[in-house]
Protein backbone atom coordinates (compact mmCIF):
# COMPACT_ATOMS: atom_id res chain seq x y z
CA UNK A 1 0.00 0.00 0.00
CA UNK A 2 1.28 3.65 -0.84
CA UNK A 3 1.06 5.96 1.89
CA UNK A 4 1.45 9.98 0.89
CA UNK A 5 1.60 12.38 4.09
CA UNK A 6 0.13 15.99 2.70
CA UNK A 7 -0.13 16.59 6.12
CA UNK A 8 0.30 15.74 9.99
CA UNK A 9 -0.17 17.64 13.49
CA UNK A 10 -2.37 20.71 14.53
CA UNK A 11 -1.97 22.65 11.62
CA UNK A 12 -3.73 20.25 9.57
CA UNK A 13 -3.89 16.23 8.67
CA UNK A 14 -4.45 14.49 4.97
CA UNK A 15 -2.94 11.12 3.57
CA UNK A 16 -3.41 9.75 0.43
CA UNK A 17 -3.11 6.02 0.27
CA UNK A 18 -3.86 3.71 -2.76
CA UNK A 19 -3.39 0.04 -3.37
CA UNK A 20 -2.57 0.06 -7.15
CA UNK A 21 -5.94 0.67 -7.77
CA UNK A 22 -7.93 2.82 -5.97
CA UNK A 23 -6.66 5.83 -4.06
CA UNK A 24 -8.47 6.93 -0.31
CA UNK A 25 -8.18 10.78 1.03
CA UNK A 26 -7.64 9.83 5.21
CA UNK A 27 -9.35 13.43 6.34
CA UNK A 28 -8.87 16.76 4.54
CA UNK A 29 -7.86 19.25 7.13
CA UNK A 30 -5.48 20.95 4.70
CA UNK A 31 -6.45 23.62 1.50
CA UNK A 32 -7.61 21.72 -1.29
CA UNK A 33 -5.19 22.75 -3.58
CA UNK A 34 -2.47 21.38 -1.12
CA UNK A 35 -4.66 17.70 -2.20
CA UNK A 36 -4.40 18.81 -5.72
CA UNK A 37 -1.44 19.16 -5.83
CA UNK A 38 -0.35 15.57 -3.43
CA UNK A 39 -2.79 14.09 -5.74
CA UNK A 40 -0.86 15.37 -9.14
CA UNK A 41 -3.32 17.58 -9.95
CA UNK A 42 -6.21 14.29 -10.37
CA UNK A 43 -8.46 14.80 -7.81
CA UNK A 44 -10.52 12.70 -9.82
CA UNK A 45 -8.88 9.66 -9.30
CA UNK A 46 -9.89 10.15 -5.20
CA UNK A 47 -12.52 7.44 -5.36
CA UNK A 48 -13.48 9.14 -1.54
CA UNK A 49 -12.18 10.77 1.82
CA UNK A 50 -12.88 9.29 4.74
CA UNK A 51 -12.82 11.64 7.65
CA UNK A 52 -12.57 11.05 11.23
CA UNK A 53 -14.41 14.22 12.86
CA UNK A 54 -15.47 18.00 12.33
CA UNK A 55 -12.20 20.01 13.55
CA UNK A 56 -11.05 21.89 11.49
CA UNK A 57 -7.35 20.41 11.39
CA UNK A 58 -9.14 17.48 9.62
CA UNK A 59 -12.32 18.88 8.00
CA UNK A 60 -10.41 22.43 5.71
CA UNK A 61 -11.14 20.90 1.98
CA UNK A 62 -14.60 19.45 2.76
CA UNK A 63 -16.37 22.12 1.58
CA UNK A 64 -14.66 22.15 -1.79
CA UNK A 65 -14.33 18.54 -2.15
CA UNK A 66 -18.23 18.20 -1.66
CA UNK A 67 -18.92 21.10 -4.01
CA UNK A 68 -16.79 19.34 -6.51
CA UNK A 69 -18.77 16.29 -6.18
CA UNK A 70 -16.15 14.12 -4.54
CA UNK A 71 -17.60 11.41 -1.79
CA UNK A 72 -16.70 12.44 1.73
CA UNK A 73 -17.76 9.90 4.88
CA UNK A 74 -18.04 10.83 8.11
CA UNK A 75 -20.23 10.97 11.64
CA UNK A 76 -23.23 12.15 11.79
CA UNK A 77 -22.30 15.45 12.96
CA UNK A 78 -19.70 16.27 10.79
CA UNK A 79 -22.19 15.59 8.22
CA UNK A 80 -24.78 18.10 9.62
CA UNK A 81 -21.55 20.54 9.53
CA UNK A 82 -20.69 19.64 6.15
CA UNK A 83 -23.49 19.69 3.75
CA UNK A 84 -22.95 17.05 0.72
CA UNK A 85 -20.68 14.94 3.45
CA UNK A 86 -22.26 11.06 3.47
CA UNK A 87 -22.98 10.47 7.22
CA UNK A 88 -21.50 7.06 8.87
CA UNK A 89 -22.67 4.96 11.89
CA UNK A 90 -19.58 3.12 13.92
CA UNK A 91 -18.98 0.19 12.31
CA UNK A 92 -20.66 0.55 9.20
CA UNK A 93 -19.06 -1.03 6.49
CA UNK A 94 -18.58 0.14 2.90
CA UNK A 95 -16.84 -1.18 -0.29
CA UNK A 96 -15.14 2.22 -2.02
CA UNK A 97 -13.35 0.09 -5.70
CA UNK A 98 -10.74 -2.35 -4.14
CA UNK A 99 -11.04 -0.70 -0.39
CA UNK A 100 -13.79 -2.33 2.55
CA UNK A 101 -13.55 1.16 4.86
CA UNK A 102 -14.80 0.11 8.01
CA UNK A 103 -15.26 3.04 10.85
CA UNK A 104 -15.20 2.63 14.72
CA UNK A 105 -15.79 4.89 17.12
CA UNK A 106 -13.24 6.21 19.33
CA UNK A 107 -13.47 8.76 22.36
CA UNK A 108 -12.39 12.45 21.75
CA UNK A 109 -14.43 15.58 22.51
CA UNK A 110 -16.77 15.52 19.86
CA UNK A 111 -17.86 11.98 17.85
CA UNK A 112 -14.62 10.58 16.13
CA UNK A 113 -14.21 7.56 13.94
CA UNK A 114 -11.15 5.26 13.40
CA UNK A 115 -10.61 4.13 10.10
CA UNK A 116 -10.14 -0.15 9.55
CA UNK A 117 -9.08 -0.30 5.52
CA UNK A 118 -8.74 -3.43 4.02
CA UNK A 119 -7.49 -4.08 0.31
CA UNK A 120 -9.25 -6.77 -2.10
CA UNK A 121 -5.97 -5.77 -4.74
CA UNK A 122 -3.18 -6.56 -2.14
CA UNK A 123 -4.54 -8.20 1.04
CA UNK A 124 -3.27 -5.28 3.13
CA UNK A 125 -4.74 -4.12 6.18
CA UNK A 126 -4.61 -0.80 7.74
CA UNK A 127 -5.39 0.95 10.67
CA UNK A 128 -5.81 4.69 10.75
CA UNK A 129 -6.41 6.58 14.40
CA UNK A 130 -5.56 10.07 15.33
CA UNK A 131 -7.31 12.39 17.72
CA UNK A 132 -8.54 9.81 20.19
CA UNK A 133 -7.80 8.72 23.83
CA UNK A 134 -7.12 5.32 23.53
CA UNK A 135 -8.88 2.25 21.57
CA UNK A 136 -11.80 0.21 22.67
CA UNK A 137 -11.16 -2.57 19.83
CA UNK A 138 -8.57 -4.98 18.81
CA UNK A 139 -7.49 -5.58 14.91
CA UNK A 140 -5.82 -9.00 13.57
CA UNK A 141 -3.53 -9.05 10.41
CA UNK A 142 -2.68 -5.61 10.15
CA UNK A 143 -0.13 -4.40 7.81
CA UNK A 144 -0.05 -0.86 8.11
CA UNK A 145 -0.31 1.49 11.16
CA UNK A 146 -1.35 4.53 11.48
CA UNK A 147 -1.82 6.01 15.01
CA UNK A 148 -1.00 9.33 16.67
CA UNK A 149 0.54 9.79 19.92
CA UNK A 150 1.56 12.73 21.00
CA UNK A 151 2.76 13.40 24.22
CA UNK A 152 4.24 11.93 27.62
CA UNK A 153 2.01 12.19 30.47
CA UNK A 154 4.92 12.53 32.75
CA UNK A 155 6.61 15.21 30.50
CA UNK A 156 3.26 16.85 30.17
CA UNK A 157 2.41 17.24 33.60
CA UNK A 158 5.95 18.24 34.29
CA UNK A 159 5.16 21.48 31.64
CA UNK A 160 1.88 22.07 33.48
CA UNK A 161 3.23 22.08 36.97
CA UNK A 162 6.55 24.60 35.69
CA UNK A 163 3.65 27.03 34.35
CA UNK A 164 4.73 26.03 30.30
CA UNK A 165 1.73 25.38 29.81
CA UNK A 166 -1.90 25.94 31.42
CA UNK A 167 -3.47 23.48 33.43
CA UNK A 168 -6.56 23.35 31.82
CA UNK A 169 -4.87 22.50 28.69
CA UNK A 170 -3.07 19.85 29.71
CA UNK A 171 -6.12 18.39 30.99
CA UNK A 172 -7.58 18.38 27.58
CA UNK A 173 -4.60 16.29 25.83
CA UNK A 174 -5.24 14.04 28.52
CA UNK A 175 -8.47 13.30 28.25
CA UNK A 176 -8.89 13.59 24.18
CA UNK A 177 -5.91 12.69 22.81
CA UNK A 178 -3.57 9.69 22.76
CA UNK A 179 -0.47 9.38 24.63
CA UNK A 180 3.12 7.42 23.84
CA UNK A 181 2.12 4.48 26.82
CA UNK A 182 -1.54 3.71 25.79
CA UNK A 183 -0.31 3.72 21.97
CA UNK A 184 2.53 1.59 23.18
CA UNK A 185 -0.20 -0.85 24.88
CA UNK A 186 -2.17 -0.64 21.92
CA UNK A 187 0.19 -1.97 19.70
CA UNK A 188 1.41 -5.08 22.12
CA UNK A 189 -2.09 -5.54 21.98
CA UNK A 190 -2.71 -6.08 18.44
CA UNK A 191 -1.84 -8.14 15.86
CA UNK A 192 0.86 -6.64 13.47
CA UNK A 193 2.42 -9.34 12.10
CA UNK A 194 0.31 -9.08 8.45
CA UNK A 195 0.65 -12.79 8.02
CA UNK A 196 -1.25 -14.91 5.45
CA UNK A 197 -3.60 -16.51 8.03
CA UNK A 198 -5.00 -13.44 9.20
CA UNK A 199 -5.22 -11.19 6.12
CA UNK A 200 -8.72 -13.11 5.70
CA UNK A 201 -10.60 -11.86 9.25
CA UNK A 202 -11.91 -8.54 7.95
CA UNK A 203 -13.83 -7.56 10.89
CA UNK A 204 -12.72 -5.76 13.96
CA UNK A 205 -14.15 -6.67 17.92
CA UNK A 206 -14.08 -5.19 20.98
Amino acid sequence: MDITAISSGSKGNAYLISDGETTLLLDAGVTFKRIQEAAGYNTGKIAAALVTHRHGDHTAAIPQMTKRGMKVYAPQDTADKFPGVEPLESRDTMTIGTFTATPFDVPHDVPCFGWLVDSAHTGERLVYVTDAEYVRYRFSGMTHLMLEANYSREKLMERARAGELPVKLAERIMQTHMSIDTALGFIRANDISGSEKHKTKRNCRC
